[in-house]
């Protein structure tokens, strides 16, 4: 049977309510819900603490605040990423002079910056 707002209890229907599970600003958690004492997923804790390898070459940056980045993920070769694009599981999202902001389906932010040189 499922609860209703007729069914539920008020309590528990005002704690529904403000919580709104739809509004916009909502993100999945970075990190998938586990019972206590149910062991992680294989690999996740190497997914967590593992970086993507995406190498930051070069932005342009337009006036408009457009621009687009040339990155690269390991030895693949270079490509360009315009902003809304999405490489490695991660969305362009701003571009700066130097430095390419990119967003995990999970809201994770993970800003990349052109290597100096000789490093």
């Amino acid at each position: 049977m499922a609860v209703t707002a007729a069914t539920a209890a008020p309590s528990e229907a005002g704690a529904a309510i403000s919580a709104d599970p739809f509004r916009p600003d909502r993100r999945p958690a970075p990190v998938a819900f586990r019972m206590p004492g149910e062991p992680a997923g294989p690999g996740d804790s190497e997914r967590a603490s593992q970086p993507p390898p995406i190498t930051l070459i070069g932005t342009a940056v337009q006036p408009d605040g457009g621009g687009f980045a040339m990155c690269q993920l390991g030895n693949d070769p270079p490509r360009l990423v315009r902003l809304g694009e999405r490489l490695a599981g991660y969305t362009l999202r701003a571009v700066g002079q130097g430095r390419a902001t990119f967003r995990s389906e999970t809201g994770q932010a993970l800003e990349v910056r052109v290597p100096k040189t000789g490093t």
